[in-house]
């Protein structure tokens, strides 16, 4: 073979590879994660789409949550075998601590806005302009 071995050869090719692919790396998370990644694999060989495909990729924001995952609080609930099996043919458990669900109260009552919307305040006040909503509610 040559004077290297293949264990140095493969060593290197995977620097070479994590090297490749820092953009990428820098874009897992990011909003455009799939374009920057395109542009990595496609075009990273020149040097312009490598540098290009890192500043979108520090410059991405972020991907919006839209809402946390809330995990059930275990430890409110009596979690014997025989509640288990309640639950199982009546779909509750019985509580430890009297703790009200949240919203229970207002769970069929419409919600109440503060304000009209733009499109309510223009039937009741044709003559007024945006501008004059826009002074009394804010925006």
């Amino acid at each position: 073979m040559n004077k290297y071995g293949i264990e140095t050869l493969i060593f290197i090719g995977i620097i070479a590879f994590s090297l490749y692919f820092i953009p990428t790396f820098v874009a897992m998370g990011k909003k455009y994660f799939s374009g920057i990644f395109l542009l990595n694999l496609f075009l990273g060989w020149t040097f312009l789409g490598w540098v290009g495909s890192l500043i979108w990729a520090v410059s991405s924001p972020r991907k919006q949550e839209f809402g946390k995952i809330i995990r059930p609080q275990f430890e409110n609930y009596d979690l014997t075998k025989d509640n288990i099996k309640n639950f199982a043919n009546s779909n509750t458990l019985t509580e430890n601590k009297s703790i009200p669900p949240p919203f229970e109260a207002k769970k069929n009552e419409p919600l109440k806005r503060n304000k009209p919307t733009l499109a309510e305040w223009r039937k009741e006040n044709p003559m007024k302009s945006i501008n004059d909503y826009y002074a009394k509610f804010g925006t």
